[in-house]
């Protein structure tokens, strides 16, 4: 892909190439090449390969908006016949599946379906143990101007020599299988904005596609080149570029360390220049697709270009300043390199690394690899900070311990890779800083997660040889005022502060100590707040702030919610101010309303409207283990966890909406025809407010789910009452209620702000009924048809004199029994015992024990028991 060619952008691209001179080979190759792979690397032909590119000039223009109907001429012809080079190959050796993959999208003013086409080459190892390892290019070209759509636009460099690099992969590749998945993926719409990687990367990482790494293959073959726009022509057949984005010790890197490796052992007269980029200034490629959705990624091409012939008309052609033993050798350094990772043994994770005490030397330690039976030895790689590759290597054999000394030098970034027997190297995922220094490294990745009585700390342990332990501090203000917990260095990595008081902000920090009582320097901090579920309601409001009636003003939204909370005690929380809450934010209130008003796309010129609940589900998710209840309501709410999908969603055991709310399969009506949602059981019905409705809808909601299958033991709260009787939505269940044991559970695949002011309330309350927060009407009032046994928090709480207790018992009366206890277990005072008629109804605690004395201060629980059900709710007493 390329913008405007300005003589600024050829002029600091060639100062890159002047700058980033060839390296020395890589220390990190492994003694001796694997004889298969080397087998394998020897059979690419120069042939093949020139053969691939004669038929790729010969479609005249492959540009991502040609003809699609021709069989000679076009990206539809091109894309076919890609498509059945790989089905060839795969009828030949029974190892490779040639696929599409299919997309709509608006591309140079045109909507229509694009395709990218895909091989893959399946991997033998267990599912649970799967790796894909993908290597692109992109089948389309272009002129300078990126709309002609007509040719000559050959593209024969760019990019048909990275498409022949891609079959000549698959035809060597597929011949032998290897225990993880290679894919090799011919994408569209590169020339346009990656339009093809980005929708197949995003995909991938919507479907938890294992994806280890990604090499992109742009402009191959060319050996002829300009260093400097106004000097003469240079040839060089010896050097290739691979570009990898910051940061230097991060999965990007290491990818391109790999790759250069794998070059410096199986094909040593290519030498790979790493360059610390992401790419050339002003350009880009399709692994900047798969970067931007969190995978590992680098971009492979030829050293010099030659940037006149590239996106013209004629330019772009066969000819003498393309080389095929030169495109050959690149597509080796690719098979090579796909080859070994392939074979390769799971990345090592845990490499920790410390100073030996005396600051002498590093000590680097690491737990055993999973499958530490088939491999050879450990490699610890060194490289200090500022170069590009790794400077030193070091075998550890099968130890789980290195002591490196002399140290290289006083800062040094660490790896480690796990060889297996026949020579293949782990890819290293991330590099270890080690600092040597007369006091212990400060720890890190610092961690505090409340619970109801305790907050329980966990850092990574440092590696120094002789530290003692560690120190925790505890503030109740950010960044400053910590006091100390452990007089004496614990020593373990963890820390559970049960002095913590209900209802306060932590701040924590944690620091190393020595033998010789030499203290570190502070860890991040880390805050939390015990999790008392006593605090009533929290309402939390996601809604994308606008002008219009998807999403309105804050003022304007805010106004009806507080409406709709009339008479339900509530605290709320914006999520645009405030940001997403967190388990220690959400933990203090028993039970939270989240509006989720707002869907992903882009609408009415809301660019990328993003739901939060996702970003929350983790805390949420603890917060319902704990106890608390959840209301959902919003639009899209389940295409909100996978944005670029469609309904209808079938949902499995992992996914947040189907664990908590018993979602099983959801569907959507997209257009206007949801006149109502039809209450069943103790839910009221409600109606859309007109006044806050689009005029074309009619005075009917667009985006409502129908939730056509639930699980875990859900109920129907809502159907869908549709415009048209007769449709396939009506009476279809659109709202669902759980019991979840610890907590309860309600989903409305609908918004709230829409529906009409009191019955919203009126849904709410009874809503807050079942969740036994018990609203300030009985429940014939709040439209409930079915009252269950409830407890509610006690109000107020924390208390100093008394406090009131609100408890509910279905409409036949129970037997019930109500009474406080302490920490300990023991009955403090029982408040009622006997039966008692259907309904609402309070008691009063005044802090008296059975024998009238006055309780002290502390955490004291109210249980209401009947008829089989206990229900618990924890209060704070002050004095």
């Amino acid at each position: 892909m390329v913008s405007t060619w300005t003589r600024a952008v050829l002029a600091s691209t060639c100062l890159m190439l002047l700058a980033a001179l060839p390296a020395a080979g890589s220390p990190f190759s492994p003694p001796s090449a694997d004889p298969a792979t080397a087998a394998a690397v020897s059979q690419v032909s120069a042939d093949s390969l020139q053969s691939a590119l004669v038929a790729l000039q010969a479609f005249q223009t492959r540009h991502t908006n040609s003809d699609t109907t021709s069989t000679t001429t076009g990206i539809g012809a091109a894309r076919r016949w890609l498509h059945g080079k790989f089905a060839a190959i795969g009828t030949a050796t029974g190892n490779l599946n040639a696929s599409y993959h299919d997309f709509t999208a608006t591309i140079s003013g045109v909507t229509r379906l694009h395709r990218n086409v895909v091989a893959e080459i399946p991997g033998t190892a267990p599912a649970s143990e799967r790796r894909v390892y993908i290597l692109g290019a992109h089948l389309d070209t272009r002129q300078e101007d990126v709309n002609i759509v007509t040719g000559p636009q050959f593209g024969v460099d760019d990019d048909g020599s990275g498409i022949a690099c891609l079959l000549e992969c698959a035809r060597v590749l597929a011949a032998t299988p290897r225990p993880h998945t290679i894919r090799l993926v011919g994408f569209t719409g590169e020339e346009q904005g990656l339009d093809g990687s980005a929708r197949y990367a995003a995909d991938l990482r919507v479907a938890h596609e294992p994806v280890a790494a990604m090499i992109q293959n742009d402009i191959m073959a060319g050996i002829i080149g300009a260093p400097d726009p106004d000097s003469t022509v240079t040839t060089d057949s010896t050097l290739a570029r691979v570009f990898a984005t910051d940061p230097a010790q991060g999965p990007h890197r290491q990818v391109q360390r790999y790759l250069k490796a794998m070059a410096d052992l199986y094909v040593p007269i290519q030498n790979v220049v790493l360059i610390p980029a992401e790419d050339r200034p002003g350009r880009g490629s399709d692994h900047q697709s798969f970067v931007a959705n969190g995978f590992p990624a680098i971009r492979l091409m030829e050293y010099l270009e030659e940037l006149f012939r590239q996106h013209t008309a004629l330019g772009d052609t066969l000819g003498p300043h393309l080389s095929m033993s030169y495109l050959r050798r690149n597509a080796q350094i690719d098979l090579g390199t796909l080859a070994n990772l392939a074979s390769s043994p799971k990345s090592c994770e845990g490499l920790a690394v410390g100073d030996v005490g005396d600051s002498t030397g590093f000590r680097l330690t690491w737990p055993a690899h999973p499958n530490e039976g088939t491999l050879s030895r450990y490699v610890v790689t060194a490289r200090t900070p500022g170069a590009l590759d790794y400077e030193q290597v070091f075998d550890a054999g099968l130890a789980h311990e290195l002591v490196v000394t002399p140290a290289p030098n006083d800062s040094t970034w660490f790896g480690l890779s796990a060889v297996d027997a026949a020579g293949h190297p782990s890819l290293i995922t991330g590099e270890v800083l080690g600092v040597l220094s007369t006091v212990p490294a400060a720890p890190n990745e610092l961690v505090a997660t409340p619970d109801g009585d305790s907050v329980v700390l966990a850092w990574a342990p440092n590696a120094e040889s002789d530290l003692v332990g560690y120190k925790v501090y505890r503030s109740t203000t950010p960044g400053s005022g910590y006091a100390l917990l452990t007089p004496s260095p614990i020593a373990p990595a963890t820390f559970d502060d049960a002095t913590a008081a209900p209802h306060t902000f932590y701040y924590y920090v944690v620091a190393a100590v020595d033998g010789k009582a030499k203290e570190s320097a502070f860890s991040n901090e880390s805050s939390a707040r015990l999790v008392t579920l006593d605090s009533g309601i929290l309402f939390v409001d996601e809604t994308k702030s606008g002008s219009t009636a998807w999403f309105p003003s804050d003022a304007a939204a805010d106004a009806v919610y507080a409406a709709m909370l009339a008479g339900l005690p509530h605290v709320s929380w914006d999520v645009d101010t405030l940001g997403v809450p967190s388990l220690s934010e959400l933990g203090v209130y028993s039970s939270v309303i989240w509006a989720a008003d707002d869907f992903n796309g882009t609408f009415q010129g809301f660019t990328g409207v993003t739901q939060q609940l996702p970003e929350a589900s983790d805390a949420l998710a603890d917060y319902m283990d704990r106890g608390g209840n959840l209301l959902v309501a919003g639009w899209d709410g389940t295409r909100g966890f996978a944005p670029l999908e469609e309904y209808p969603f079938d949902l499995a055991s992992g996914d947040f909406l189907r664990d908590y709310f018993g979602l099983d399969a959801v569907g959507t009506k997209q257009q206007p025809a949801c006149t109502g949602v039809l209450g069943q059981g103790f839910f009221p019905t409600a109606t859309p407010e007109n006044a806050r409705l689009n005029p074309p809808w009619t005075g009917r909601l667009p985006r409502v789910e129908t939730l056509t299958a639930l699980a875990n033991g859900a109920e129907v709260a809502y159907r869908f009452n549709s415009a048209t009787p007769d449709s396939g939505y009506h009476l279809q269940p659109c709202g669902a209620f759980r019991d979840g044991g610890a907590y309860r559970a309600i989903y409305w695949g609908f918004p709230l702000y829409h529906l009409k002011t009191t019955e919203a309330r009126a849904a709410l309350e009874a809503s807050m009924t079942y969740f036994g927060e018990l609203p300030s009407t009985d429940a014939a009032e709040t439209g409930g048809g079915r009252l269950d046994f409830a407890l509610a928090q006690n109000r107020p709480n924390p208390f100093t004199g008394e406090t009131q207790i609100r408890f509910a018992v279905p409409a036949d009366g129970a037997k019930v029994t109500l009474a406080v206890y302490d920490v300990t277990g023991r009955r403090v005072r029982e408040l009622v015992r006997g039966r008692v008629d259907g309904g609402v109804h309070t008691a009063t605690w005044d802090g008296r024990d059975g024998e009238g004395l006055k309780v002290g201060a502390g955490v004291y629980f109210t249980k209401l028991e009947g008829e089989g059900r206990r229900l618990v709710k924890r209060m704070v007493a002050l004095r």
